[in-house]
This record gives structure tokens, sequence and C-alpha cells, in this order.
């Protein structure tokens, strides 16, 4: 029996017999060749996404779009009518005051384009969605260009704002 151990064995008792490794190493030996067009997976894993995940996400942006279209045509029920009723304005304050500033701003421009580019879809529960985008915004006295994010929960088949917050402004982008 070859030594592996810094530590000598033991030595056996006289009557015992002589130790017989439990797992013997396997004997080495070549297989056939096997013609590995006949080889069959047992199952066909599924790489493509799930159709209810991609019509979900259409559902999300669906929703998004209609909230950038509601604030172009300065439609100011339609465009709070795509807020939770628990959304809190970004930076805090109350709601309402919140609503009066927005009512204030629909009304001063005369016209608004709100453009959403390369939404991205981030799933963190079946009822919530958060969406990353470019927002390009311009009015007849002011125009910008801003990384956004919006975090919106489902409710009663419908996707609503609950949280909105400005991620940075991007300068090389003018609308």
């Amino acid at each position: 029996m070859p030594e592996t151990s810094i530590v000598p064995p033991l030595p056996s008792p006289r009557d015992a017999p002589a130790y017989v490794d439990p797992h013997p190493a396997p004997e080495l030996s070549l297989k056939q060749e096997t013609n590995i067009a006949q080889i069959r997976p047992d199952a066909m894993p599924s790489f493509a996404e799930s159709p209810v995940a991609a019509t979900d996400d259409a559902l999300v942006l669906q929703s998004l779009n209609a909230w950038a279209d509601a604030w172009s045509r300065r439609d100011d029920k339609a465009y709070f009518a795509a807020y939770d009723s628990r959304f809190v304005p970004d930076g805090g304050g109350s709601r309402s005051a919140w609503e009066t500033r927005k009512r204030q701003a629909l009304g001063a421009a005369k016209t608004i384009e709100v453009k959403i580019e390369s939404p991205s879809v981030d799933r963190t529960a079946a009822d919530t969605a958060t969406v990353t985008f470019k927002q390009l915004y311009r009015s007849g006295s002011y125009h910008d260009a801003t990384l956004k994010q919006v975090r919106m929960v489902e409710r009663a088949d419908r996707w609503l704002i609950v949280e909105e917050k400005v991620l940075s402004t991007l300068k090389d982008d003018q609308p």
C-alpha cells in the first residue's frame, strides 16, 4: 500500500484482515467512438423569453407612452390619471402642491413635446416594474433631456406611476 500521508498509519492488530478500500479506483478503458449526431438531450431548454413577460412589458410601456402623450397634449386629466394615489413627488412635498405646480406648467405652455427613448423595463415583481428611459422635453420657452426612472404598479389592469425621479441631465442630447 503506497503511503500518501505525512503521519504513518497505526499498526493493524495481529488478527485483523487486510484493509480493502470500499471505493476502488475505476478501471480506465477506452469506449467505442460515439456518433454525436445521434445524441439527443433528455430535455430541450427554452431560451426564448416568456411571451407572458414580453406582453406584460408591452403593457407597462404602453402606459408610459400614454402618460407622455397626455403630457404632450396638455391633457391634465389623463396626465394625472397616470399616477397612483400613493404617488409622492420627487423631493417630497404634498401631492396637491405638486399637482398645482404641474397644472400651472401645463397651462402656461402653448405647446409641449415629450419623447421617450430607449426604455428599459425591469420587473421587480409580478405587479411592479421600474422603467428607465431617456426623456426629451420641449415647450415654447424651455427644453431639456434627462435620464429618468419611474416605478410603476399594476392596479385593476392598469399600470400607474408610484415614483418618478430624474437620474441625470443629459447635456449632449437636446430635443
